[in-house]
């Protein structure tokens, strides 16, 4: 897990950007896609959830009425 979010962070600079966001959902927010972009990023395996990852921190939510957290 660590090391694909190292690569992603590695990224930032090369297309100028602060942070990228990480669906569980596939390119059309289809409920149930076939690709887990959340899964292959972090491992969770959940129903929904999305994942904020930043030049310092990692913000993720399981489910949307839950509280975002931070790393």
């Amino acid at each position: 897990m660590i090391k694909k979010i190292q690569i992603l962070r590695s990224k930032f600079k090369k297309y100028n950007i602060d942070g990228y966001i990480v669906p569980k959902n596939d390119d059309y927010f289809t409920e149930y896609s076939k690709i887990n972009r959340l899964k292959i990023i972090s491992n969770f395996s959940g129903s929904a959830g999305l994942a904020i990852i930043l030049k310092k921190k990692i913000i993720y939510s399981q489910t949307v009425d839950i509280p975002f957290k931070a790393k």
